[in-house]
């Protein structure tokens, strides 16, 4: 699965997370570490969802930049190419910074 969504440009740490934590719970498994296996099956399950939900929103944003019109990507793709002007960087990274929920 990790492979299929890295192959579609979709996240997959979250995935990766989850299957070494089932190789932990295995393992805790194995020894009879019944506190390993609860602690391995949290951390699995908590993976999962997280990985439920950042898959879930980049879909999102994979569904919404295809309803975009051709003109409109080509115009955002030359944007990203020639960069921010000379003069603004300090202003466009404040601006996203915020866009992000940091604070100053």
């Amino acid at each position: 699965m990790a492979l299929k969504l890295r192959k579609y440009k979709l996240p997959s740490g979250d995935i990766e997370n989850a299957i070494a934590a089932m190789k932990k719970l295995e393992e805790a498994s194995r020894y009879h570490n019944g506190l390993g296996v609860r602690h391995s099956y949290n951390g699995a399950i908590d993976s999962l969802v997280a990985a439920r939900k950042e898959i879930r929103a980049e879909v999102g944003v994979h569904r919404e930049r295809s309803k975009l019109p051709e003109s409109t990507m080509r115009e955002i793709v030359t944007g990203f190419k020639e960069g921010t002007p000379l003069g603004y960087e300090e202003l466009v990274s404040e601006y996203f910074r915020r866009m992000a929920g940091e604070t100053l």
